[in-house]
């Protein structure tokens, strides 16, 4: 009887990693976003970003939106692998499988797909992400950066690119000013 206990834990290791589903999160339950959103809403199915996606971020004063998606597009390709083309206006065959940014949502009729909800500060987004588009709106470019970090958050790798669970997201920051206790007892 003794034998027989020392191989029941390797046994269920091996069924464990053997039953434990691909995906890095649960389809229930709250996003793994931190900080947890305002509003973040799980929709049905997902978007696939696969070689040749682009992220469409059309204009601005300055060079910070180009600048944060450039970080962006670069933590992208050294966690998935994925390169994403970064330019001014929606490719040739449309939005599917892109992210679009900025003005081209309002350009191309999609605000409507975004989260409902005010946005009181600056620093705050709203984004959407179905099977076909993702979308991103922010009043500035540190809200851009927001939105573009908590997109990482939720992307995995997939097979050709990355996968990015269908989501309406709508956040900004709950207190204007934040503190930090350091305490050198």
């Amino acid at each position: 009887m003794l034998k027989h206990k020392w191989a029941a834990g390797p046994v269920f290791m091996v069924l464990t990693l053997f039953f434990t589903p691909l995906k890095s999160y649960p389809s229930s339950g709250p996003l793994p976003i931190i900080p947890q959103p305002v509003k973040a809403e799980r929709l049905e199915g997902g978007l696939s970003l696969s070689r040749g996606a682009s992220m469409v971020v059309p204009h601005e004063p300055g060079q910070a939106y180009l600048k944060s998606a450039r970080i962006f597009s670069g933590k992208v390709k050294r966690r998935l692998g994925l390169e994403l083309k970064i330019v001014r206006s929606i490719p040739q065959g449309g939005e599917k499988g892109n992210i679009i940014t900025g003005e081209a949502v309002k350009k191309h009729g999609l605000e409507s797909l975004l989260p409902r909800g005010e946005v009181p500060s600056p620093e705050g987004y709203r984004l959407h992400a179905d099977e076909s588009v993702l979308l991103v709106q922010a009043d500035s470019p540190h809200g851009f950066h927001n939105a573009l970090m908590t997109v990482l958050q939720l992307m995995e790798p997939a097979r050709e690119g990355a996968y990015l669970p269908a989501v309406d997201v709508l956040d900004y920051p709950r207190f204007a000013w934040r503190g930090m206790l350091l305490d050198t007892a």
